[in-house]
């Protein structure tokens, strides 16, 4: 499927590194933790945020990414951070950097 491929071709050598409150998470590249959507359509209207790059009109896409699963957390306030990129070479080159500030009650 060419939408497989491509969806699957913006992670190669993707580097990925989780830590919960300063602890790091074994997580990195773990085939059980990624997932590929099936292809859905996308409806975008005039003025879009990609208005310079695709036009109006309907376009299929596709998700596809690693996401993460954590146990029950204690009660009171935990930090959760990730960062995830590609190395080189890559023509679908990115980096992210997100911290979450959890409250469990």
């Amino acid at each position: 499927m060419i939408v497989s491929v491509t969806a699957t071709s913006g992670n190669i050598n993707a580097l990925i590194a989780v830590t919960l409150d300063g602890t790091k998470l074994d997580f990195n590249h773990d085939q059980k933790y990624r997932v590929l959507t099936d292809p859905f359509i996308i409806n975008l209207p005039e003025h879009n945020i990609w208005e310079e790059k695709e036009k109006p009109g309907k376009y299929t896409g596709v998700a596809e990414g690693y996401y993460l699963f954590l146990t029950r957390l204690a009660i009171g306030n935990h930090t959760l951070y990730y960062e995830a990129g590609t190395g080189e070479p890559n023509p679908n080159q990115y980096a992210q950097s997100v911290t979450y500030h959890l409250n469990v009650k």
